[in-house]
């Protein structure tokens, strides 16, 4: 959503593999982030 108007949608399972990569992946943006989503505080 960009200014209050829907700009287009993502479907299908790569889009969300992809998107939950970025902090659940092998090599995730923050270390530290993927650990404490995991619960390995």
């Amino acid at each position: 959503m960009i200014n209050r108007k829907y700009k287009g949608l993502f479907e299908g399972i790569e889009f969300k593999k992809a998107l939950f990569s970025i902090w659940l992946g092998a090599t995730p943006a923050g270390k530290k982030l993927k650990n404490k989503m995991l619960g390995k505080v």
